[in-house]
């Protein structure tokens, strides 16, 4: 039986944990299953691919020698994709400009070009080279969401066939054990009730309408906190609001950097309720983690997000903040919740199952030979 050789770009190991290494890592750790398959994962680090992916008959680990992405996209992918025979490269939004194989492009999303004020001038123009380059190079893109697909079609002309839809997978257990740190954690900080955002920092994640909603509910008078986690950057608007409250209401606004996950789930599990605001994103998963956690979820309903419609009355307006607090509101006091949430947590794990999306992404390659 005929083996189809595969290169993947696994340079996203070598640096610090993004969101890319997540898809990767739970594509691969299902497509490295199938036998028809021989994966080459290049990277730098190689001792720590293989911590991920182990050491499978169908892996081979190709070390790369260079640390710069022009000196790795321009000479050494090219160079191994001769050297081993490579049938199919898969790359990350950005591809070589030499091909000497068939390429299949990931790009996660194109917000910029749909919400260019969210993303500098430099941003905005360079990518739009790069990614159109790619997408019109490559002889499959794949994407996570239809929003994103759509966008992509539009955006760079490409026909429906070129573009296909490989959905990420969520894997989260409700099954977190607290323990004396994680406990300490919460009494130190004063956090029985509160409502909860876990997102970095930008204009467009929208803290400014959470934070706009917590003070017209005033649900600090009902001793309900509101925690930000995420890497905080200046946003003038967010700062501007805060300098304003008296100190009363401050200390009732919380902000964390730098938690790690088992920490983080476990606060998200106790949350009163987790609020997802965005109003641009060509995904969206941390609502889905906060629901399988069991936690009262709101998710706004703009961009990929809408296509989480087993939200229902769940999904709010990212611009209207009187929607925002209705919604608050309607959870907070909502006795059907578990039963509502059984089902999301259902349809969740259906759509979103990394078993399901290296299945698709198995018949794409195929149909690449």
């Amino acid at each position: 039986m005929h083996k189809i050789k595969i290169l993947v770009d696994a340079h996203v190991f070598d640096d610090a944990f993004q969101g890319t290494r997540t898809v990767l890592k739970g594509l691969y750790s299902e497509l490295i299953k199938k036998d028809n398959f021989i994966f080459y994962f290049a990277a730098r680090n190689i001792d720590n691919l293989k911590k991920e992916f182990g050491g499978s008959n169908n892996i081979i680990y190709l070390q790369l020698k260079s640390g710069s992405k022009y000196s790795r996209l321009i000479f050494e992918i090219p160079w191994l994709i001769k050297k081993h025979n490579i049938e199919i490269a898969h790359f990350q939004y950005i591809i070589p400009l030499i091909k000497n194989c068939r390429f299949i492009t990931t790009i996660h999303d194109v917000l910029f070009l749909d919400y260019p004020e969210y993303f500098s001038k430099l941003y905005c123009w360079k990518n739009k080279i790069l990614f159109k380059y790619a997408s019109s190079n490559s002889d499959i893109v794949t994407t996570v969401s239809t929003y994103s697909r759509n966008s992509m079609i539009k955006h760079f002309n490409l026909t429906n066939e070129k573009v296909k839809l490989v959905p990420n997978g969520v894997e989260i257990t409700d099954d977190i054990t607290s323990n004396i740190k994680f406990e300490e954690f919460l009494k130190n900080h004063a956090l029985k009730d509160y409502v909860l955002f876990v997102s970095r920092f930008e204009n467009r994640k929208n803290h400014v309408l959470l934070l706009e909603s917590f003070l017209a509910l005033e649900l600090w008078k009902k001793n309900i906190k509101l925690v930000f986690i995420g890497k905080r950057i200046k946003i003038q608007k967010l700062d501007e609001l805060m300098e304003k409250l008296p100190t009363y209401v401050r200390t009732n606004i919380l902000f964390f950097e730098n938690i790690e996950t088992p920490l983080l789930h476990f606060i998200v599990k106790r949350a009163l309720v987790f609020i997802y605001p965005s109003i641009a994103e060509g995904f969206g998963l941390p609502p889905l983690e906060s629901s399988l956690l069991g936690t009262r979820t709101l998710c706004s309903n703009t961009t990929a997000l809408s296509e989480f419609d087993f939200y229902k009355e769940y999904l709010f307006n990212p611009f209207d903040v009187e929607d925002l607090s209705k919604k608050i509101e309607f959870i907070l006091h909502d006795r059907r919740f578990e039963s509502k949430n059984k089902l999301i947590k259902l349809e969740i794990s259906r759509r979103y199952d990394w078993r399901r999306s290296a299945e698709i992404f198995s018949h794409i390659i195929e149909s690449c030979i």
